[in-house]
């Protein structure tokens, strides 16, 4: 099932199926997403009532069975994705709430927030659970987000038991927060390229991810040396490209940025850059405004040269 987002989903999951009803929850995985949406609120909007387990830094699967009761509908677990905590902490695991979950006939649902169906560690960055870990851990249902890692337009989908995807898309709610033909057409493209197992080099986000340093040094070298003839004072250096977007924190990957002297304050010659058609994005750092290759498609650096000129003798 896809809905307009992965907020919407992890209500309408709630609102089905712990409607007047508690829901036990990690007080470590009670989260704030994106805009400012808190797991806590959303619980409550959706008529469910938080059943809070563990601390902060230490949950055990003890905790919630010690939670259980004859209002409990559920064990929902929420992956930290825009967010990390590191030293003494603990979560238990989703095998050990499925193994719970079936001794009570509760079910498990695990919100995994930006969701990925690649191996994060095969691009040189820290393990990302992964949606299909979710499932053959025994998640009853898996919801994340159709845009951020999994690279598509904005959206969120519910999979997991028909059983239960049944109800939920029986919900009168479900139609309200149902997608469109566009973004359904443009994810099943999304999809496909994953299943024909070309997400690397056909998926945007996967081929700033996956391309090599090698390749982005050599196109930081040639835009620096064609500004440069433009007489535009511009060198590269070493940096770090932030994966960013709600996922991955604090992870990052290196990169070769393309360093430029403005000829006027690096504020204005940033504002102007972002005004241009098409606009063009960077970094200020000191009195220098910052390219990163990386986030820039190949097909696009004879554009960026063109547009740094065209703003740099404008402000000249």
């Amino acid at each position: 099932m896809v809905v307009n987002n992965n907020a919407g989903a992890i209500f309408l999951i709630l609102n089905t199926l712990a409607k007047n009803k508690e829901v036990i929850v990690s007080r470590g995985e009670l989260v704030q997403i994106g805009g400012g949406f808190r797991i806590p609120e959303i619980l409550e909007q959706s008529s469910a009532h938080l059943r809070e387990v563990g601390t902060t830094n230490q949950t055990f699967i003890e905790d919630y069975e010690k939670a259980i009761n004859d209002d409990t509908a559920l064990m929902l677990k929420v992956h930290q994705s825009n967010f990390n905590m590191n030293g003494f902490v603990h979560q238990a695991e989703v095998k050990e709430l499925k193994k719970l979950g079936e001794r009570y006939n509760l079910p498990v649902i695990v919100d995994l927030g930006s969701g990925t169906f690649l191996n994060t560690e095969n691009f040189g960055l820290k393990h990302e659970p992964t949606v299909q870990e979710s499932i053959r851990a025994g998640a009853d249902i898996v919801c994340f987000s159709t845009d951020k890692l999994l690279g598509g337009p904005q959206g969120g989908v519910i999979c997991g038991k028909e059983i239960y995807l049944k109800k939920i898309s029986q919900h009168p709610l479900f139609r309200t927060l149902r997608v469109g033909k566009i973004t359904l057409t443009i994810l099943q493209e999304i999809l496909l390229h994953y299943l024909k197992d070309e997400a690397v080099t056909k998926i945007p986000i996967w081929k700033m991810i996956s391309c090599p340093l090698e390749k982005i040094a050599i196109r930081s070298q040639n835009i620096c040396q064609k500004l440069k003839k433009e007489n535009i004072p511009a060198f590269t250096k070493e940096g770090q490209t932030a994966i960013g977007g709600g996922s991955l924190p604090g992870q990052t990957l290196l990169t070769k940025l393309i360093v430029i002297k403005p000829p006027c304050p690096v504020e204005i010659f940033s504002k102007e850059l972002r005004l241009f058609n098409p606009p063009l994005l960077g970094r200020k750092e000191k009195e220098f405004f910052i390219l990163d290759p990386r986030c820039i498609d190949p097909s696009s650096d004879n554009l960026v040269i063109k547009i740094i000129t065209s703003v740099y003798f404008k402000m000249k």
